[in-house]
């Protein structure tokens, strides 16, 4: 876990938000010494499924070595599309779009008001092809799942992980450390197995 918390966090641009009782607030960190260009697009999931109820996006440049409000949401506005905000599930991607930063993949963030739910999110994973290094894994949920989590049973890396899933299908990679013809058991959870778990 804390490979794939280091690999965001010493990403030199970072997406992040704040949310308070009121609002939720969208910034981009950039510690570099150029303007760089970035996209934010912000999604509104049904958390019992994964049926989106609006989405919005945000594009702009932060200035160079500095913390950049991006844009922000009140809380009144979105129940306007979802009235029971403890049913549902904001769902932020941040991508870097200036050439020659090393941030190249989606940042997801997910958040909701006065705590989700959690029920089943019923998730599957298959490995459904095999390359020279690598397996390609196919991942499915029907319901919106907080911080899902792979393991395999032998040592690699997983192009994602410890992420929350909100679309109903998602492609990943996994890359062993030694590739096999038996390659590769995988297991995965989310915050609603570890919950139960520890109750």
């Amino acid at each position: 876990m804390l490979y794939y918390a280091v690999k965001h966090l010493y990403n030199p641009v970072v997406g992040n938000a704040h949310w308070n009782t009121t609002h939720v607030v969208f910034y981009v960190v950039n510690q570099i010494d150029r303007s760089v260009a970035f996209d934010f697009d912000l999604f509104l999931y049904d958390a019992s499924s994964t049926r989106s109820l609006d989405e919005w996006g945000v594009e702009g440049v932060s200035d160079p070595t500095s913390s950049t409000e991006v844009f922000s949401i009140s809380k009144t506005s979105l129940q306007q599309h979802c009235s029971v905000l403890e049913k549902c599930f904001v769902a932020v991607e941040f991508e870097v779009k200036s050439e020659g930063i090393r941030t190249v993949e989606i940042a997801r963030l997910g958040f909701n008001w006065g705590g989700l739910v959690l029920t089943p999110p019923s998730l599957s994973v298959q490995v459904v092809k095999k390359k020279k290094d690598r397996v390609i894994i196919m991942l499915k949920t029907m319901r919106v799942a907080l911080w899902v989590w792979l393991e395999a049973d032998q040592p690699g890396i997983f192009s994602h992980n410890f992420f929350p899933m909100y679309v109903p299908e998602m492609f990943l990679e996994y890359v062993p450390h030694r590739m096999s013809e038996h390659c590769c058991k995988i297991h995965v959870t989310s915050l609603y197995d570890h919950y139960h778990l520890r109750r």
